[in-house]
């Protein structure tokens, strides 16, 4: 499990910069159907299990996203219709504190987080926040591995007051 960790933060920490200050394939402030589009299809309505209460925008679309060998869980958050988020979710190592080694991965990749909050793993505020002014986007890290055993990383613009 800890090759996962490793390998989803490898790929997590790749994937913003390979659409230029977007995410992946997408671009900040696309429409779901450009989403869908741009994915060729592979994407769902999002199901009662993709929902995110953490999430600041309406969860739209979900997806598998395979990198590394391995396995992703995408979810597109859409804010007054147009791409605001995207949150990728891994398997904790364990139920208890089970994120530290994405969390770690994330520091190395990001430095200091320039906000934390305590790390309760109830997923009801990021326990950490980066601001990537490389690529623009705001990374955030939310512990919920005692909740429902999973780790989320959620990627967004960064807010310049010029919206999306």
């Amino acid at each position: 499990m800890k090759h996962l960790i490793a390998g989803l933060v490898i790929s997590a920490t790749v994937w913003p910069g390979a659409a230029s200050a977007h995410w992946q394939y997408t671009r900040w402030g696309m429409t779901p159907e450009k989403v869908q589009s741009a994915a060729k299809g592979k994407l769902s309505p999002v199901a009662g299990q993709d929902g995110c209460p953490s999430c600041s925008s309406v969860p739209l679309l979900a997806g598998d996203y395979s990198a590394g060998g391995q396995q992703f869980r995408v979810v597109f958050g859409f804010t007054d219709g147009k791409l605001s988020q995207v949150i990728l979710a891994i398997p904790a190592t364990s139920r208890t504190w089970g994120c530290n080694d994405l969390y770690d991965r994330l520091s190395q990749n990001y430095g200091a987080p320039v906000s934390r909050a305590p790390l309760t793993g109830d997923g009801t505020l990021p326990n950490s926040r980066w601001l990537d002014s490389k690529e623009d986007n705001t990374v955030a890290f939310n512990d919920t591995s005692q909740q429902n055993g999973m780790c989320e990383i959620l990627y967004s613009p960064i807010m310049t007051g010029k919206g999306l």
